[in-house]
């Protein structure tokens, strides 16, 4: 019944995909804030790391609860999903460039090393609270109501698979 609908099964797998880029990021993104400066890392504790990815959170519920129902409707969905895959590879892309720069300097530098980590991870967390939402919700408007519970099942079930395989896959 899904497979015949093409515009169900395009949302299905962009879904999915951001679904295993979520995974796969986040414990790529662990390792890297945990690795020693030797490895290229950043030489984050677990306590430094939770704090990174809580600034993703935060930065993720405020831009949804202060920016996104204006920008929707001055923009419309199309857009504002364009802008959050945009903002999540921004994000992805400007990460590692932390280490780089910071070792510029010579010294790991507190304050600096929060900037280069902090940036990216708020970028990614408004790229996701941006892309998830919306293509449920895309998802959700474009089937026929006759078998909506069906097409969200599948969704989130195949979502959950490919976050679960994301970190595997990724390292």
């Amino acid at each position: 019944v899904l497979v015949g609908d093409p515009l169900i099964v395009r949302l299905i797998l962009a879904f999915d995909l951001l679904s295993f880029a979520n995974g796969g990021l986040f414990s790529s993104a662990v390792l890297w804030m945990s690795a020693s400066e030797r490895s290229h890392g950043m030489m984050m504790n677990e306590q430094e790391t939770g704090i990174a990815f809580t600034l993703f959170g935060i930065a993720g519920f405020i831009f949804q609860v202060s920016c996104f129902k204006p920008l929707n409707k001055r923009h419309g969905l199309r857009v504002m999903l364009r802008a959050g895959a945009l903002a999540l590879a921004l994000g992805c892309f400007l990460l590692p460039f932390g280490q780089g720069l910071l070792a510029r300097g010579g010294t790991l530098q507190s304050w600096a090393k929060w900037v280069a980590v902090g940036v990216p991870m708020a970028v990614m967390g408004i790229g996701f609270m941006l892309a998830l939402p919306i293509l449920s919700t895309c998802i959700s408007n474009a089937t026929d109501p006759a078998i909506q519970g069906l097409t969200q099942g599948v969704a989130q079930s195949s979502s959950s698979l490919l976050r679960g395989l994301g970190p595997f896959i990724s390292g």
